[in-house]
């Protein structure tokens, strides 16, 4: 029997389980640092994704046979382990804190630099349209960002439209789930930083997702109310468990809605936190990148 699931005095642990993307696993973190819970329960987390942390997806069936509580992120790839799980097991189905609004240029770069040990997801995971269109239209890193500076706004598009799509893409989602976000979310958009990036939340949207969770356990969390979440997160960077990354906001996006917590754009403030760059140097930055790699996709292709 693995002893890594085996609390000290040599008891079982049930297992608390969350699935699903990297927030699921940020969830996971704070709850394994509660006092209560983690003398309670052997936390785990099972990424719905290739995380690119070697075995992070292997779980011990002794594991999931003793899971008491599965909370699951409603997720394309649905919980794989399900007849595994015992009978008594409760289920909580929440959703993806995600909010495209505040970053509508916003794609999966296919010019971004290769993964490394220091960089797993590379430096521009997200990728900006304008962006990538310029480099691929021959443009140099600094003629993309004058572009991008003086024709970006005609990119956008109707804020206030976008905003209700985004309200219903959400709840449509939710109406799948034992728990809501998105009315925290437009309530106190505004007012706080809830997201570093589009399906990054911060410690303000974290804190709240776990409160929301918890409650939902109901019976099959009877410690729940013992849980101080405030607590647990002072374990973690200011930042929160998923802040190491923060994605510049159009100037236009800020004003139309009344973005109050956020800065000038003129500080080191984005980027990966620990080489954090200016709104200039971070687009610049994923042109500079985006033109070496398509170099070197066409040289590559020329010498075959």
């Amino acid at each position: 029997m693995n002893a890594e699931w085996i609390d000290e005095r040599g008891i079982d642990k049930p297992t608390l389980l969350v699935y699903g993307n990297c927030q699921a696993g940020a969830v996971a973190a704070i709850f394994g640092v509660d006092v209560v819970l983690a003398e309670t329960y052997n936390v785990q987390y099972l990424a719905s994704f290739d995380d690119r942390v070697s075995g992070s997806r292997n779980l011990a069936p002794e594991v999931i046979a003793r899971t008491s509580l599965l909370l699951e992120q409603f997720d394309a790839k649905a919980f794989p382990y399900r007849g595994h799980l015992p009978s008594h097991c409760a289920n909580v189905v929440f959703p993806s804190v995600d909010l495209n609004l505040l970053w509508p240029l916003r794609f999966g770069n296919p010019l971004n630099d290769p993964p490394t040990e220091a960089t797993p997801w590379g430096h521009y995971p997200e990728g900006d349209r304008l962006i990538i269109d310029c480099v691929q239209r021959g443009l140099s890193a600094d003629e993309t960002l004058a572009h991008y500076r003086s024709h970006s706004h005609a990119h956008l598009p109707n804020l206030s439209r976008y905003a209700e799509m985004e309200r219903t893409r959400l709840r449509a989602r939710e109406a799948k789930c034992d728990i809501v976000m998105s009315d925290f979310i437009f309530e106190r958009l505004s007012s706080d930083r809830l997201f570093w990036s589009a399906n990054h939340p911060t410690t303000v949207s974290l804190r709240e997702l776990c409160g929301r969770l918890l409650a939902a356990a109901g019976p099959a969390l009877p410690e729940s109310h013992l849980v101080d979440l405030d607590r647990s997160l002072t374990m973690f960077a200011a930042e929160g468990p998923l802040g190491f990354m923060s994605v510049p906001i159009h100037p236009l996006i800020v004003e139309h809605f009344d973005l109050g917590w956020y800065g000038s754009g003129d500080g080191k403030d984005y980027g990966l936190r620990v080489a954090p760059v200016t709104y200039d140097e971070y687009f610049r930055g994923m042109a500079s990148i985006a033109i070496e790699r398509l170099a070197s996709r066409e040289a590559v292709q020329s010498a075959t």
